[in-house]
């Protein structure tokens, strides 16, 4: 989106289209007739969208705190259009403010007073600093069995001396397994501490000297003991200290920061996991895992890959049973909401203990062009935005443009902001607001994308236009009758670039969910699931799984299941086949056929002759299309992602040519109506500059 950007589409007039027909498109999401008119109220919450879309960025608190300093900010957020923050005590603060210690929750009352008195929000972070899961070393303080372990493997030399000289085998080592390896060498592994820590609060040393950071210990996030003692000592710590504020609603959420197994800088080559926790991961994987211990860092034969990756799957089923689903629970018998992200970009399955759902753009992860689509970290919008949808979540956010660099642009921003929006999300975090700039705190995970910002003065338009699109993208219902499904619980890129590029709008779906779904075939194929239904399931490679057949054989009965042929091979010994799809175009034409299209590009010599067959492939691989029903009215929000200009003839599915239109402008909030051309009256001519958006509906 461009600052001064505004959508140039009109109705496609021209005379030689009037003999042109509206072409038919499957209706989808619409729930009132095409008589009713757009309340006002609709209007207007666009228009100035209700407090609670606002952004929450992280508040670096980063120095010497004061209350006339914290309230001078929070009144130049408001401002700015930004009603709301998470408090991140940060590194730079001083010692006298450690965590949780009395002054700095002397601070944290004050920011929520104030926060309260002028109608704003406020997340609270569960950890000084990350990852989470460790209250900045007290759990270990408290109790050294909580560290972090895992399984460690050491090679000895004939003469009984380590072949190597890192990983010294220590007194506190549990000896768990030996075995000779085909060097005839002596391999034994050991269950170790991970030596893991966490980022922490505070400089060491001279801050205009290259400081060096406090580092406390990590704590073993798959021992309950250890996780009950974080609970105890931060997010009780919290309520027993806020009360109030989570009663009333300016506390919205506890926001937790990829908890690590291990912990950071743990030692090399170390597996997730120890002897306390293996009962567990054993429990989740289905298999007991003891005598596979040796397979997780070679192949002993043809099955090595299937049970190293199953074990990998089972620590994240045990890490969501042991960490996430206590802080879960504890947030919901406390009336709050669990937010923050994993540690995986493309990490679903967790995702569905959390009451706000979410991911983070950090690290130049996301940027125009091919890490739009390919990277590892290219799922993660949908993953979170999907995770929302099939749990019942009504929002989901990001932690956005963490550590981009001081050479992050205002476009940047707002590239990554539509880009987040068009794949469904509806909450921001941006990373970060700086309390302070002083000495190295300006380099650390730069940039300040707030108040010490080249763009802070013209601030509040995009916080606006921020709040639109998140108000836009919640309490409606999406239109993307696609699903590709997830087994292992961490999504994938598999075609999520072709579906895109030709306006194809998906979900991530994890197979689990297809065991309480509904597999219809009267009047016609539908896969329904409490909060959406699907016409189409793809099968990325390796999904189908021995876990997950059953599921996927009741789905291929509808006709609406594919997969590649390696796949099929699964469903040998089944009646119910899926349909096998040999390429990419051939998954992309099995999706038009059973999904419908939703947004058509029409080549403009078919147009001239009045043929509205949709061009495959799309004629617009730029545009990205999210469409959404809100209150009945069917809203289509338009983003050219990519770097050429777009001047395309659309057809839409929610057009019967004679519903009014009108055109959104998120930046605004201007609404304006878009005449029909007579002759053409469901084809339209929409112009967007590179990285420009607009939204508009019919009814």
């Amino acid at each position: 989106m461009k600052n001064n950007a505004t959508l140039r589409w009109t109705a496609f007039v021209s005379t030689a289209l009037a003999t042109i027909v509206g072409f038919c498109f499957p209706k989808q999401g619409r729930s009132e007739d095409s008589e009713t008119p757009i309340s006002a109220s609709l209007e207007d919450e666009f228009r100035e969208p209700p407090r609670e879309f606002t952004l929450l960025p992280f508040w670096f608190w980063n120095d010497e705190l004061s209350n006339d300093e914290i309230a001078r900010q929070i009144e130049d957020f408001e401002r700015h259009g930004v009603h709301g923050f998470t408090i991140h005590p940060r590194i730079g603060l001083p010692e006298d403010s450690g965590w949780m210690s009395p002054k700095l929750l002397a601070a944290m009352r004050f920011a929520l007073e104030e926060a309260r008195r002028r109608g704003m929000f406020v997340i609270l972070y569960d950890e000084g600093m990350y990852p989470s899961g460790s209250s900045a070393g007290q759990v270990v303080a408290e109790n050294p069995e909580n560290a972090a372990r895992g399984f460690v493997r050491v090679v000895f030399n004939a003469d009984g001396t380590q072949r190597e000289p890192r990983n010294r085998v220590q007194d506190d080592w549990i000896f768990v397994d030996e075995y000779k390896n085909e060097k005839d060498e002596t391999v034994k592994i050991y269950d170790a501490p991970s030596g893991g820590v966490i980022r922490g609060l505070h400089y060491i040393g001279d801050e205009s000297k290259n400081p060096r950071e406090f580092s406390p210990p990590a704590a073993d996030l798959l021992y309950a003991p250890a996780v009950d003692a974080f609970i105890r000592l931060v997010y009780q710590r919290f309520y027993d200290e806020f009360e109030e504020f989570f009663k009333d609603g300016v506390v919205v959420g506890i926001f937790t920061d990829e908890p690590s197994i291990l912990g950071r800088g743990a030692m090399g080559g170390m597996k997730n996991g120890s002897l306390r926790s293996l009962d567990a991961i054993s429990r989740c994987g289905g298999i007991d895992f003891r005598p596979h211990l040796r397979e997780l860092w070679e192949n002993v034969s043809p099955e090595s890959p299937t049970i190293r990756a199953r074990y990998n799957k089972a620590v994240q089923l045990a890490l969501e049973e042991i960490y996430y689903d206590r802080i879960s629970s504890w947030c919901v018998e406390h009336g709050t909401k669990l937010c923050g992200h994993p540690e995986g970009s493309g990490d679903i399955g967790v995702l569905n203990k959390f009451q706000i759902p979410g991911q983070d753009i950090v690290w130049r992860y996301i940027e125009p062009g091919a890490k739009a689509f390919d990277s590892t970290h290219s799922p993660m919008a949908k993953v979170a935005s999907s995770a929302a949808l099939h749990n019942g979540a009504r929002r989901n956010l990001n932690e956005i443009f963490g550590a981009y660099g001081h050479e992050l642009t205002f476009e940047e921003c707002e590239w990554l902001i539509n880009w987040c929006v068009v794949r469904g999300q509806n909450m921001f975090v941006p990373h970060a607001f700086y309390y302070s700039i002083r000495g190295p705190r300006w380099e650390e995970r730069p940039p300040d994308v707030g108040p010490h910002s080249a763009w802070w003065d013209g601030y509040k338009t995009f916080a606006d236009y921020c709040a639109r699109l998140c108000w836009l993208n919640t309490d409606s219902q999406v239109v993307a009758p696609t699903a590709i499904l997830v087994d292992s619980g961490v999504a994938s890129v598999w075609m999520t670039r072709e579906l895109m590029r030709n306006q194809l709008d998906f979900n991530y779906l994890e197979t689990r969910f297809l065991n309480d779904a509904l597999f219809k075939t009267d009047p016609e194929p539908l896969i329904e699931l409490p909060t959406a239904s699907y016409k189409t399931l793809l099968t990325p490679p390796r999904v189908a799984t021995e876990e997950s057949l059953s599921a996927l054989e009741k789905a291929a009965a509808t006709g609406r299941l594919a997969c590649l042929p390696n796949d099929a091979k699964r469903f040998d010994s089944s009646s119910d086949k899926p349909v096998v799809v040999e390429n990419g175009d051939a998954i992309l034409a099995f999706v038009r056929r059973s999904s419908g299209i939703d947004v058509a590009t029409i080549a403009p010599e078919n147009a001239l002759k009045g043929e509205l067959t949709p061009a495959f492939p799309s004629l617009a691989p730029g545009l990205r299309v999210r469409h959404v029903v809100k209150r009945g009215v069917d809203f289509y929000f338009l983003f050219n992602e990519e770097a050429d200009p777009i001047d395309a003839l659309l057809t839409f599915a929610a057009d019967d040519g004679v519903v009014p239109v009108r055109e959104w402008n998120p930046k605004t909030g201007e609404i304006t109506s878009v005449e029909r051309d007579a002759d053409a009256p469901t084809l339209f001519r929409v112009k967007l500059a590179p990285h420009e958006t607009t939204i508009f509906s019919f009814r």
